[in-house]
């Protein structure tokens, strides 16, 4: 007799029930999507102990017909494809026949069904594969499937779940990613007898997220919709503010399907490129709808993996999608609300509490003569043509005299007495002063962004009809430094600067390497560079930054930024470093500022492609109503 045998039919099941039931949160997932597929526009689910003892799922969709009851639990017995052919345009959830026979294979299930042209409905009790009872019942449209008593023939599985706690939690997160995709149904879910989820099911997704996610993130959500010849995306995204420390808050979905996909996760990171910082990950739900025959759903068991006929055209449209809702939309921060709060907002039209600070136009016109500009004349006394924007304030320009300054040490400066006339200096202080001065305005177009002052000498403060600003100088600076520099980079236009004695920078056998791979870019940053001899180069000409050539450290810093912490090459090089130029060079904390160059900033930032972050994704802006600061001081209730 050979060693190979063929398994019995209950251990068949055993093994094909662990592929697909890997925990509680896979039989609600199934069950689920079952009744989703049935067209039901109300699914309650019920778990008791994690999952662990009891599940139940009812939902009120089209029911399952008499002479079918006992098909459901066999393998591979589906309603939804007739044949292979049938694989390359699956519109349905479920498909592969396996989860109601998994299921039955390791627990004890209980099934109420009617289909609606059933005079009654149907009853079938069965455990561990086998059936115990099948009779008619009095039952309303619909189907109610309980399951108890999960793994309790394999001990082994039963063994390796988590606490009941941590597999409640699973429960809740399959629960919530459907309730997102499938906003049209109402979901009602209960462990241990309290309601944790309730959606209204009116097909309005900002409703799902305000009902999950609560208030302050619904508010920071931005609508998303894009369409082309091959997909067509809508959902939401999240304003920088909202970033997570992991990427679980990108949920997608795709013809209504939850799935797990990295490329997807990829092109929206892509997306928010310098707007979030390290190690931060955007919030993101988005559905896409792509033909069926261009998709393959048949990947595994779960089914929430999935491949795509053209990955790259999926990633590129996804990207620009992201990019182009971000870029349209207004990312600036703003002060978190008083959770308690009741009241309404007396200073808006409608009378109730402003969501959004008011727009801020960007200005159209060109910066020409300013005093950026003007500064370029110390520059061309180093024989240097640069034109890039220098916020290093010349000290003795400063609007507030050093000796006031020394004196007092002050953390708050106002920019009005410069302004005026000395005879108004000192004058009463009306309702648009600020310790007792006028403030001045930003060219902004029509935007009345009046500037107020500076504070600890690192913060910019304005004010704009019924809104107040606080502005990052430094933040602000490195913006505009960074899309400066990018546009140079990717024009080749960085000014370079000869060197009468080349620099002479020996490199290790891996900076070598890692030079070689990436030559063009150390070209198109300025370097004029050669070999000298085997393991060395002679630096040539440097590019100028901020009138200041560059010096052979920046050559090696650059070959630093190039490598992970593996030492492997690290992705997109030049982003990295033209960030770094741009920090290492904006205005710092501390730096005193004269208005002209206040005013300069702004409206400079305000140009920009993403003025409410800095290239690191910090916040260059937050904002509060004057409605929210008379709520601080307890002057509204």
């Amino acid at each position: 007799m050979g060693k190979i045998i063929l398994l019995d039919e209950s251990t068949i099941n055993k093994i094909a029930a662990g592929e697909v039931i890997e925990k509680p949160a896979s039989i609600v997932k199934e069950l689920a999507e079952n009744a989703i597929d049935a067209g039901a526009t109300a699914i309650s689910i019920e778990v008791a102990e994690g999952g662990k003892t009891f599940i139940n799922v009812t939902d009120n969709g089209s029911g399952i017909q008499e002479a079918d009851v006992e098909q459901v639990f066999c393998r591979h017995a589906t309603s939804k494809i007739r044949s292979a052919k049938d694989l390359f345009s699956i519109h349905t959830l479920g498909f592969r026949g396996e989860a109601m026979a998994s299921i039955a294979a390791v627990s004890e299930v209980e099934l109420k069904s009617r289909w609606s042209d059933d005079q009654a409905g149907s009853f079938l009790l069965i455990k561990g594969g086998k059936q115990l009872d099948r009779k008619s019942i009095g039952y309303p449209i619909g189907t109610s499937v309980t399951v108890r008593d999960l793994f309790y023939n394999t001990p082994a599985r039963l063994k390796f779940l988590k606490s009941d706690l941590s597999e409640q939690g699973y429960i809740v997160d399959i629960v919530e990613k459907l309730a997102l995709t499938h906003t049209g149904i109402s979901f009602k879910l209960t462990v241990n007898n309290k309601i944790v989820l309730h959606t209204p099911g009116n097909g309005d997704l900002l409703s799902v997220i305000l009902c999950i996610f609560g208030k302050n993130t619904a508010k920071a959500m931005l609508p998303l919709k894009h369409e082309n010849l091959l997909v067509r995306i809508e959902g939401y995204i999240g304003k920088p503010e909202l970033a997570k420390g992991n990427s679980t808050f990108m949920i997608f979905s795709v013809n209504g399907r939850n799935i797990r996909n990295k490329m997807l996760a990829e092109a929206v990171r892509q997306a928010y490129k310098t707007l979030l910082m390290n190690n931060k990950y955007p919030f993101a739900i988005l559905d896409i709808h792509i033909q069926s025959d261009l998709i393959d759903v048949n990947v595994h068991p779960t089914k929430q993996e999935i491949k795509f006929s053209d990955d790259r055209a999926v990633f590129n449209t996804l990207y620009v999608a992201v990019k182009n809702c971000l870029s349209s939309n207004q990312l600036m921060h703003s002060f978190e609300e008083e959770a308690d709060s009741k009241a309404e907002d007396p200073y808006s039209d409608t009378g109730k509490a402003s969501d959004m600070p008011l727009p801020i136009t960007r200005p159209s016109a060109s910066y020409q003569e300013n005093v950026f500009d003007k500064k370029r004349e110390h520059f061309e006394q180093l024989a240097i043509k640069q034109s890039m924007p220098n916020f290093i304030a010349d000290k003795s320009h400063s609007y507030e005299p050093q000796e006031r300054r020394k004196e007092t040490e002050a953390a708050f400066t106002d920019f009005s007495g410069v302004s005026k006339p000395a005879s108004e200096k000192g004058s009463p202080a009306s309702d648009d002063h600020v310790q007792g001065t006028q403030p001045q305005q930003t060219e902004l177009g029509e935007v009345p962004l009046r500037i107020l002052g500076q504070l600890f000498g690192t913060y910019i403060l304005a004010q704009q009809e019924e809104q107040f600003y606080i502005i990052d100088q430094h933040a602000a600076h490195e913006r505009i430094m960074y899309d400066y520099l990018k546009a140079r980079y990717q024009t080749g236009s960085i000014t370079v600067q000869s060197l009468l004695m080349p620099i002479i920078i020996e490199m290790s056998p891996a900076d070598k390497t890692l030079y070689e791979q990436h030559i063009a870019l150390f070209q198109r940053l300025g370097f004029e560079i050669e070999w000298f001899g085997e393991n060395a180069v002679a630096v040539r000409a440097i590019p100028i930054i901020m009138g200041e050539p560059c010096s052979g450290a920046f050559f090696t810093d650059i070959l630093d930024s190039l490598k992970d912490s593996n030492g492997a090459a690290a992705g997109n090089p030049s982003e990295k470093i033209i960030i770094s130029m741009a920090c290492k060079n904006a205005v710092k904390a501390g730096d005193s500022l004269s208005h002209e160059e206040t005013r300069e900033l702004l409206n400079r930032l305000f140009a920009t492609t993403a003025p409410y972050t800095c290239p690191h994704g910090r916040p260059t802006i937050i904002t509060m109503s004057r409605f929210e600061l008379e709520k601080k001081f307890k002057r509204v209730l």
